[in-house]
């Protein structure tokens, strides 16, 4: 069985950052088996491409059976990935209350209605993000700093509290396709840290 503590490592050390929005087939078929061997029922999953820049779309939703992208969208990573607020990821984390993002694999848990409306569950299945479910990283979605509007005026999307944040239209797509433990796969550029000793930042309960 393949062991997810390793493997969020070496996809992330593999690859650098693409210049444009696609995710390119090396890349895809290379997460394409992990998610498969984690979630064999599965039919939908989703890769998020931390290593470009905000303003692009970087959360393609995948069809399992055959690796075809059904959509990209536009996802915000956290406030303590990305200290300088210039849409790029400086560092990830595990640790509670560093509203980071994380890398690896993740399964999708329940579906809620919380204070951002309908939102996904998410349980961390690498030894980068097993602290998802703890630190309320889920997937939701906040039309206010993740919308084309933002994007146009301040050149990036906002930051989150380490959640996967799409718009609605985007939410409510992905919600439709992923089933309860569905896989979501993170990867971040080789040489960005994992960094539990980042500073601890407020942040409301999604």
């Amino acid at each position: 069985m393949l062991d997810f503590r390793i493997t969020v490592f070496v996809a992330a050390a593999m690859f650098s950052a693409p210049a444009a929005n696609a995710l390119d087939s090396a890349r895809l078929q290379s997460i394409l088996p992990l998610m498969r061997e984690a979630a064999p029922t599965a039919d939908y999953g989703a890769i998020v491409d931390f290593t470009i820049h905000s303003s692009k779309e970087r959360f393609h939703l995948v069809r399992m059976s055959d690796g075809e992208i059904v959509f990209n969208a536009r996802v915000a990573h956290g406030e303590g990935s990305d200290k300088n607020d210039d849409g790029l990821v400086d560092a990830f984390s595990n640790k509670k209350e560093t509203q980071a993002s994380s890398v690896g694999l993740f399964l999708t848990g329940d579906s809620y209605d919380g204070k951002h409306g309908p939102s996904l569950y998410l349980h961390g299945k690498s030894n980068t993000n097993k602290q998802a479910f703890d630190r309320n990283i889920v997937l939701h979605d906040d039309e206010s700093y993740v919308s084309s509007q933002y994007v146009h005026k301040y050149g990036k999307v906002g930051r989150s509290c380490g959640c996967f944040v799409l718009t609605p239209q985007d939410r409510e797509r992905t919600m439709r396709l992923l089933s309860l433990g569905s896989p979501v796969y993170a990867f971040g550029a080789a040489g960005v840290p994992v960094d539990d000793d980042l500073p601890v930042l407020p942040c409301p309960s999604p």
